[in-house]
């Protein structure tokens, strides 16, 4: 199987690499896309004004934009952190812009079993488009901050659950917030094991 890395590093080659997978630089010959950690996405993507937290890369995103359009509905889609949160807000969704307690491993709930997973990130996907599966969950954060329409920044009141793994089946595209290219574990045999039932 082939795979073609938008804006990745080494960590995620080697982890492909490892699963029997080759890393091709050309799309056209890609039977996966897979986009990778980094900044923000901007905001504007979905509506709202940014957060003091949030730094975006909007060159990034305009870049992600036109492979995410190019491919859609013709190669399936994958995302690690900020790539699975770009994805979100490709299929219509939104971000809490900040939270806390995720900036440390923890357990996620995916598929009915708890994995520990690795976390680095401070904001998270929203739910609120209904032709979307959630996967995986946690109950970490006490605090989710979004920005309202005025530009404030307001807090999420409510006990739902931290989402970290979601797939939309109409589009083919997972987004997993944790980094399994870190580590070879539990995290990352979900990862691929997710890959090849819903994607491959």
């Amino acid at each position: 199987m082939n795979v073609f890395i938008v804006n990745g590093n080494g960590l995620y080659a080697s982890m492909f690499k490892n699963r029997g997978w080759k890393v091709v630089d050309d799309i056209n010959k890609a039977n996966l896309i897979q986009f990778t950690g980094g900044e923000d996405v901007d905001p504007n993507l979905y509506g709202e004004a940014p957060h003091p937290e949030t730094f975006v890369n909007k060159m990034r995103d305009k870049v992600e934009q036109q492979i995410y359009n190019k491919v859609k509905n013709k190669i399936p889609m994958t995302g690690i952190c900020r790539g699975g949160q770009f994805l979100h807000v490709m299929n219509g969704g939104q971000m809490f812009q900040n939270v806390n307690n995720h900036g440390r491993s923890h357990k996620v709930r995916i598929k009915g079993e708890d994995i520990i997973c690795s976390s680095t990130h401070h904001q998270m996907m929203r739910m609120c488009n209904p032709d979307v599966e959630i996967l995986g969950y946690c109950f970490e954060s006490t605090k989710k901050e979004y920005v309202g329409f005025d530009g404030k920044v307001d807090e999420y009141v409510g006990d739902d659950e931290d989402i970290e793994v979601l797939f939309y089946p109409n589009s083919y595209c997972l987004c997993f917030q944790p980094h399994p290219e870190f580590y070879q574990d539990e995290c990352q045999d979900v990862y691929f094991n997710l890959i090849h039932r819903l994607l491959i």
